[in-house]
Parts: C-alpha cells; sequence; structure tokens
C-alpha cells in the first residue's frame, strides 16, 4: 500500500545496527557490538470479562 510516498510492510524479524543507546518503554539500553535484533513471537490472547 503506497500513499505519500510511503510504503508498509512486514517482517518476522529485523536486525539493527546501532551507535548509540537506544529508549525502549523509557528505558536506555546499549545495543551492544551486535546490535540489536527484533522478532515477532507468539501470538498474545487477551481475554476481557
Amino acid at each position: 500500500l503506497r500513499r505519500n510516498g510511503v510504503q508498509s510492510g512486514r517482517a518476522g524479524r529485523i536486525e539493527l545496527t546501532l551507535r548509540q543507546p537506544f529508549v525502549l518503554d523509557g528505558e536506555f539500553f546499549d545495543a551492544g557490538p551486535d546490535g540489536v535484533t527484533v522478532a515477532a513471537g507468539a501470538p498474545v490472547v487477551f481475554v476481557a470479562a
């Protein structure tokens, strides 16, 4: 889907090479020499009463 020059997509895994610390949920983390890998896990099911 293209709109305003932006293309959307999805991936099961993304590898990031970061040279600076990054912030996740308000906390600072060091990426380390191997960078950061973000991967999809199993779906989470929420039950509402």
